[in-house]
């Protein structure tokens, strides 16, 4: 999830060219998953070994306040610069490092290991001893008055250019990092092992050992695996924004300028939560007030299909449209596609 929403924004020609100046509200959050906790959901519980290491989230939310300078340096080249101060709100991030399950006909073995980084101002760990094991780990948190969590700096880089019925765009968003303050670290402190041979279970779901009834017992002794510890603060640290790079070529038809076809590569850059997508679209322009397109994706989230209806008369631009369309329903009428999204919106300028 990306999600970037304008506070404030207004433009103005000088500097010979046009400016734009903005405040921002960010949000960003990200999951990964290996293969085969969906390996397991789907068996069951089986005789095998699962590993369930590099399970990742990240969230971060900040604010934005940018200074962007759009230039025309010949009748075919247009560049684009972006300056960005930064204010953070708050950072996590989860790294299950080792989660190693061994299930067995008459025993469970499991290993795993964990650490959590959060960066969010007045963060209170609370700790108390386990009735299980004995040892102390954070059981709670609380935040008892939210504050800037860091600060940082990033910059936007963008090109246009023009080749008879072709124009080439390039952009380089988000270059740039917020350094951290307050970074709180709790961890497992090495690995964690369980070993258990109390666990019998039956497909049978009025069973007293149902899969249902023996999950459910299991719960306290599952929670023995991650308990962590309060490693303190660590300081201050710096983390990279997720950065994206969009490569793009739209070509016109010479003999029938309404009409036209675009191809757009958006690569962004994010450690464990990267990903890439490449796009081919047709775009309609009947009349001066109606616009219209259909594009078709492929990349790391899945296979797609696009569309885009936009109204702008004068006064105001209204416009709706989806990158992955669903068109597979699954009882009852749960979307079958990885991906589906939705974007609408109207503009009133003055």
């Amino acid at each position: 999830v990306n999600t970037k929403i304008d506070v404030l924004s207004f433009g103005f020609k000088a500097f010979g060219g046009y400016n734009t100046m903005s405040i921002s509200a960010r949000a960003n959050a990200a999951v990964k998953l290996p293969d085969d906790i969906f390996r397991l959901l789907k068996e069951g519980v089986t005789n095998d070994t699962y590993n369930i290491a590099n399970v990742a989230a990240h969230a971060d939310a900040y604010a934005e306040v940018a200074l962007n300078h759009s230039h025309q340096i010949t009748p075919n080249v247009r560049i684009g610069v972006t300056l960005k101060g930064l204010v953070g709100a708050g950072n996590v991030d989860l790294d299950f490092k080792k989660a190693q399950l061994e299930l067995r006909e008459d025993s469970w073995d499991v290993v795993t290991e964990a650490e959590v980084q959060a960066n969010i101002k007045n963060l209170n760990l609370i700790s108390s001893v386990s009735e299980e094991t004995g040892n102390m780990c954070i059981d709670d948190v609380e935040i008892e008055k939210f504050g800037i969590a860091g600060y940082g700096a990033a910059v936007d880089l963008g090109a246009v250019v023009n080749i008879g019925d072709f124009e080439v765009s390039a952009a380089l968003l988000d270059l740039g990092a917020i350094s951290w303050s307050n970074n709180y670290l709790a961890s497992t402190d090495g690995e964690h092992h369980f070993t258990t041979d109390k666990y019998t279970f039956n497909v049978d779901d009025e069973a007293a050992n149902s899969f249902e009834n023996e999950f459910e017992r299991m719960g306290d002794d599952l929670a023995v695996l991650y308990e962590v510890k309060d490693m303190g603060d660590q300081g201050s640290r710096l983390r990279m924004l997720a950065t994206t790079l969009n490569l793009g070529v739209k070509y016109t038809l010479p003999t029938y300028k309404k009409l036209s076809f675009g191809f757009l590569s958006t690569s962004r850059f994010q450690s464990d939560f990267s990903w890439t997508e490449v796009r081919l679209s047709a775009n309609y322009a009947p009349c001066k007030f109606f616009s219209m397109g259909a594009n078709v994706a492929t990349g790391t989230i899945g296979t797609g299909l696009g569309w885009m209806i936009n109204l702008h008369p004068a006064g105001f631009n209204l416009f709706a449209g989806m990158d992955y369309t669903c068109l597979n329903l699954v009882k009852p009428g749960v979307p079958k596609n990885s991906t589906t999204t939705v974007n609408f919106g109207i503009n009133i300028p003055f």
